[in-house]
C-alpha cells in the first residue's frame, strides 16, 4: 500500500517513505475495503457475530475515558429534541486512515478509509450524514 503526504506549504502531495507493514503487527498488518468493513459492521449491528447482550456491552462507556467503551467511542447527541447515538472506530497507522461511524437510531454505517494525511473522515461522515437530511451536530 503506498500513503501520501499533504505538503501545507505548497499544497501537494508525496510519496511517504515506504514502510515495512509487518513491523506495525495488528496494529497495522492488514488491508481492507469499504465492503470488507461495511459487511463486518452490519454484521456486528444486527447481532449476527455477537449475542445482543454483548453487543449492549461493546455499546456502554464510561464518562472516564472520554466516551470510550469496548473498541468504540460511543456518543449521544440532542438535535432538534431528537437524540442520536453514534459509535465509532477510527484507525490511523502512516499516513493510512479509516473511520467507521454507526448511528444507531437510524440503522446507518458510514465507512471512509484513505491513504493520506489530507482527509477529514469526522467533516466526510457529517456530511454524509447531513446530505441524508441527518443532522447529528
Amino acid at each position: 500500500m503506498y500513503t501520501y503526504s499533504l505538503n501545507p506549504k505548497t499544497n501537494q502531495f508525496y510519496n511517504d517513505i515506504p514502510y515495512y507493514i509487518e513491523n506495525f503487527f495488528t496494529a497495522g498488518a492488514m488491508y481492507s475495503t469499504v465492503s470488507d468493513v461495511l459487511t463486518f459492521a452490519n454484521t456486528l449491528f444486527t447481532n449476527k457475530l455477537l449475542k445482543p447482550a454483548t453487543v449492549a456491552l461493546l455499546l456502554t462507556t464510561s464518562p472516564k475515558l472520554d466516551s470510550y467503551g469496548y473498541g468504540l467511542w460511543v456518543r449521544k447527541y440532542a438535535v432538534e429534541g431528537k437524540t442520536y447515538t453514534v459509535a465509532e472506530r477510527p484507525g490511523r497507522i502512516a499516513r493510512a486512515n479509516a473511520l467507521l461511524s454507526h448511528l444507531q437510531e437510524e440503522d446507518l454505517t458510514i465507512v471512509s478509509l484513505s491513504n493520506t494525511n489530507a482527509t477529514n473522515h469526522e467533516h466526510f461522515h457529517n456530511e454524509i450524514r447531513k446530505s441524508l437530511g441527518i443532522r447529528v451536530w
